[in-house]
């Protein structure tokens, strides 16, 4: 698990990786400013990172997932970093199989944070 710290520089590296233009990103963290639990909800940083991996560069979506962060955050958390578990029924299947969804979502969402790419599909509804 990565600290405060550690979510807050990956962040500020993922906004220049997918929006290098000034106005784009300006246009983004104005976007996700509007989540409204920033100080109530720990993890400002991992719930902003969370609305990147699931909008990717696309600002409508940006603000979609704001929206969807201030009902719950924890839905677009578990899209994000869960997508393989928020398919389906994961609990229901056998632990081994289990183990490697809670696996895969691992590994994707990792070489999400460490590449330069922009977005991943995650599990959110309609994705």
């Amino acid at each position: 698990m990565r600290s405060a710290a550690e979510y807050q520089t990956t962040l500020e590296r993922k906004l220049g990786e997918m929006f290098p233009s000034p106005e784009n990103r300006r246009l983004v963290e104005e976007a996700l400013s509007r989540y409204r639990w920033g100080k109530e909800f720990p993890g400002l940083a991992r719930v902003h990172l969370a609305i990147l991996k699931l909008a990717g560069t696309d600002l409508d979506k940006v603000e979609e997932y704001v929206e969807a962060a201030n009902g719950d955050p924890r839905d677009v958390l578990y899209w994000a970093e869960y997508p393989n578990q928020a398919k389906g029924q994961s609990w229901r299947l056998p632990e081994e199989e289990r183990e490697k969804l809670i696996q895969a979502d691992l590994d994707q969402y990792e070489t999400w944070i460490e590449s330069g790419e922009s977005s991943q599909k995650g599990g959110a509804p309609g994705s």
